[in-house]
């Protein structure tokens, strides 16, 4: 697989997955106590103070009594917290455990079961399960996808099975079916992240003219959607540079990448993995249009933050770009 194939394709799961105060509502019961220990834990997310976060929620899964419901949100919520923090092989056991309890349990209704599930194979595409994924996407009925979030969602993990088991056509029916179903004229990142997703199976197929038109698109929707994450425009830059280069557009290729790494550098810092990402596409583009310094300068820099993050992969940033249902 090529390196921008390797470093973006975490991409495809973008708002997929969801975090425990959006579930709340669609349980039939939760206690005080767990509402105030969700919003302590994502308080100290927002900080990025995890180890004191999952601390508070395994104290909370330790209490005496624990109700069912409580449990169920708790567990999704600490897997959320390991994906976020890159221990994806513990977000699983979270997540199936969530699920078990949840599909047994009758204060749990069908949306909040969706919302799990979405997130255990999302989680089991983070961990390269793709066969596990797609049997847990094909026992969920069409008929229960009522809000055009959880079809979004749907239609997004689909899509990003398909492209990891390299078959693209299905992840390019899927997408465009989705992109149907948008309004063009109202920009979201919904449809930033589908024409994104089309303009990456395009690089993929080597059909570098509709990836650059899939990607311009998209580009443009992220700068004039409200919710946009940096982490997202960035990726995108990242895919428009490479097929700008395929394509022969050498300067648009180097302002993309310019911009890409701008925005890498002071929004998510020197350190942070999909940094690493954007320097490793960003050489092999400055390479192929010449400027073969700066991309050996750049291929060095991604090397030492992978030295200094042995675990860091595009995988431990999808949080960055998603929002985890905490049982976003």
């Amino acid at each position: 697989m090529t390196t921008f194939g390797k470093a973006l394709i975490p991409a495809f799961v973008a708002l997929l997955l969801s975090s425990g105060s959006e579930l709340a509502p669609v349980i039939k019961s939760g206690s005080e106590d767990l509402s105030a220990m969700l919003a302590r834990s994502q308080t100290l997310q927002a900080k990025h103070e995890f180890p004191e976060a999952e601390r508070i929620i395994r104290q909370f899964l330790k209490t005496e009594n624990l109700l069912p419901v409580d449990k169920i949100l708790a567990l999704n919520a600490l897997g959320v917290l390991m994906t976020t923090v890159d221990r994806c092989d513990e977000a699983e056991r979270d997540f199936q455990r969530a699920l078990e309890l949840a599909e047994h349990n009758p204060a749990v209704v069908a949306l909040a079961l969706l919302r799990i599930r979405f997130n255990l194979a999302a989680v089991y595409i983070e961990n390269h399960r793709y066969e596990k994924a797609q049997a847990l996407l094909n026992k969920i009925p069409e008929a229960e996808l009522i809000q055009s979030r959880e079809r979004w969602r749907f239609a997004g993990l689909r899509g990003a099975v398909a492209i990891r088991m390299a078959d693209y056509e299905l992840g390019k029916q899927i997408f465009e079916a989705h992109l149907k179903s948008l309004d063009a004229s109202k920009p979201s990142p919904e449809l930033a992240t589908t024409l994104n997703n089309l303009g990456m199976i395009a690089l993929f197929q080597k059909d570098y003219a509709v990836a650059n038109k899939y990607l311009s698109q998209s580009v443009a929707v992220w700068r004039t959607s409200s919710g946009i994450r940096q982490s997202n425009l960035v990726r995108t830059l990242a895919n428009l540079a490479v097929a700008q280069q395929q394509i022969g557009n050498k300067d648009e290729a180097r302002a993309s990448v310019t911009e890409s790494l701008t925005i890498a550098r002071t929004q998510l810092g020197e350190t942070d993995p999909v940094t690493a990402n954007i320097y490793e596409i960003s050489a092999g583009v400055l390479k192929k249009v010449g400027s073969k310094r700066e991309a050996k300068e750049l291929k060095r820099m991604a090397q030492r933050i992978r030295q200094q993050q042995p675990s860091a992969s595009a995988g431990g940033a999808v949080i960055d770009i998603t929002e985890l249902s905490a049982l976003p």
